[in-house]
């Protein structure tokens, strides 16, 4: 895999961390191209306006045929490239110029504007893009939650995914957890999230109260029938207290519960099981050391329990 700047393989690493699978294996299109595509379409227009703006400006003029060809040597495929231009061109769609840097004239020529893609943070602002379009990456949901149940193996668990069918009702689990006194029943979603348009959040309201009802669903099927975890997960699992947890693999959490059901994200499951504590880095004014300094404690002794990741 060639990259044309540090900028692009940074954004790469972090969409396919915030995306669960690497997006270097998804052929899949988007909208007419795959992510990564869609990634070296702005990084290139990031590297053009980094490399001119000392000798042409901040705003930069171009023929559209220029800029065509420009994308095609970076290996754009000729046929996708009016599709991205169309994208990063600004329109009444776009949300603002850190989407869409370019400004199309009444002639046909393109401004670039630097300031909005010099230096651009590209996996946010695919997200961000991405977000608009209405993509969703369910389809990616086997890849999170294969991802989720690496994480919680690796902390010893003995995590498992699992479905059963009672009177002809199928209950499909994608992650479940025994710690302590209590069944972790993690959902895992992988949903891009709505951005600031109220239309984007309204409906992802929508779908976060069919997540709550999808959960309780199958958590009430586990109350109804705790054989199904004794079998699994041994001898009187089923009289433990079933915790509903909804796990998104993008940073969207909620403070407390919801109807009994938490909402947390694949980040801060993480980071609850990596770090004691959050902190902050300080450089010491003597030495130059990086020192971390704990400011909000996560687990109330020397290891993580149960209760401290339900608080």
């Amino acid at each position: 895999i060639e990259f044309i700047t540090q900028e692009e393989i940074h954004a790469a690493l972090e969409l396919s961390q915030t995306l669960g699978y690497a997006i270097w294996d998804d052929y899949e299109l988007v909208d007419g191209l795959r992510i990564v595509e869609w990634l070296r379409g702005y990084a290139a227009l990031s590297a053009l306006a980094n490399q001119r703006m000392a000798t042409s400006g901040h705003v930069q003029l171009y023929e559209a045929e220029e800029l065509s060809e420009l994308l095609v040597r970076v290996g754009i495929a000729p046929d996708k490239v009016p599709g991205f231009i169309a994208t990063a061109t600004l329109s009444r769609h776009s949300r603002d110029l850190f989407d869409a840097p370019l400004i199309r004239l009444a002639d046909g020529r393109l401004l670039l504007f630097g300031p909005a893609i010099a230096y651009q943070h590209c996996a946010r602002v695919l997200l961000s893009v991405f977000s608009a379009k209405h993509v969703q990456f369910e389809g990616k949901g086997a890849a999170f939650e294969s991802r989720v149940l690496a994480l919680l193996c690796d902390q010893g668990f003995d995590a498992k995914g699992f479905k059963f069918k009672r009177h002809a009702e199928e209950y499909e689990f994608d992650a479940v957890v025994v710690w302590g006194d209590y069944v972790f029943v993690f959902e895992c979603k992988n949903r891009s999230l709505p951005g600031i348009s109220p239309v984007n959040q309204y409906y992802f309201a929508l779908e976060t109260s069919s997540e709550v009802k999808q959960i309780q669903r199958l958590c009430g099927a586990l109350r109804s029938w705790p054989e199904e975890l004794d079998a699994r997960f041994g001898a009187e699992t089923g009289k433990k207290k079933i915790v509903p947890i909804v796990l998104h693999n993008q940073p969207y959490a909620r403070m407390g519960s919801t109807d009994g059901v938490y909402f947390y994200d694949f980040s801060a499951l993480g980071r609850f099981f990596r770090d004691r504590a959050i902190n902050i880095v300080q450089v010491h004014p003597a030495s130059g050391a990086k020192l971390q300094i704990p400011v909000i404690p996560l687990w109330a002794g020397q290891t993580p329990t149960p209760e401290d990741l339900l608080a």
